[in-house]
């Protein structure tokens, strides 16, 4: 996954080398920290709940992925 430019290294999109889980954990903790209440930690903080599936799929996954990110897709990386 690019991130924003890095002024570091010239304007040239530093490469996400965080892993998927890993990724999905950081974006979990900032949905649940923003507030919105589509993707949030479960009570207990061992599991996530997605409350609303076509929000998470318009307006979260665009956030953290490629803006063309569906659901499915999202879905079958979690078992990978």
């Amino acid at each position: 996954t690019n991130t924003p430019a890095d002024s570091n290294n010239g304007g040239e999109p530093k490469i996400d080398q965080r892993t998927f889980p890993e990724h999905l954990m950081d974006i979990i903790e900032e949905e649940t920290r923003d507030g919105y209440g589509i993707l949030e930690w479960a009570a207990g903080g061992e599991s996530f709940v997605i409350r609303d599936k076509l929000k998470l799929e318009t307006e979260v996954l665009p956030r953290y992925f490629n803006a063309k990110c569906k659901y499915m897709s999202f879905f079958r990386k979690l078992y990978r």
